[in-house]
């Protein structure tokens, strides 16, 4: 079973990412805040992040920033997540090291599609 921390500030994303995350078999982690996300990629070593972009503390960029800067968590795939859709902000969270995007609103085609490009 893959780990999959979800950082993320509202609580309905929460809801509807544990529902796709644990129907496809997947344990999900969940961070409240930038800071917090850290800490729990740190502390479990997720298979995957889902990164909200907008969060409180630490926005998604310093949190991806953060993470690929951190020699022991760089290797996991961080997945930017966010209603920002214009090409400059894709760029900038490919810049921060995410690797991939999902915009919102959510088409669950499209996340378990992009979930299962970075765990199967």
């Amino acid at each position: 079973m893959s780990k999959v921390l979800v950082i993320e500030d509202d609580e309905q994303n929460h809801i509807l990412m544990d529902s796709v995350l644990t129907s496809m078999g997947h344990e999900a982690l969940h961070a409240r805040n930038g800071q917090e996300g850290i800490e729990l990629a740190d502390i479990h070593r997720p298979d995957l992040i889902l990164l909200d972009m907008r969060l409180p503390l630490m926005n998604g960029w310093e949190v991806a920033t953060a993470l690929k800067s951190n020699e022991e968590l760089q290797h996991i795939p961080v997945i930017a997540v966010s209603v920002l859709i214009n090409t400059a902000d894709k760029m900038r969270a490919l810049e921060a090291g995410c690797d991939g995007f999902i915009s919102k609103p959510y088409s669950l085609n499209g996340i378990r599609s992009c979930i299962k490009q970075y765990l199967d």
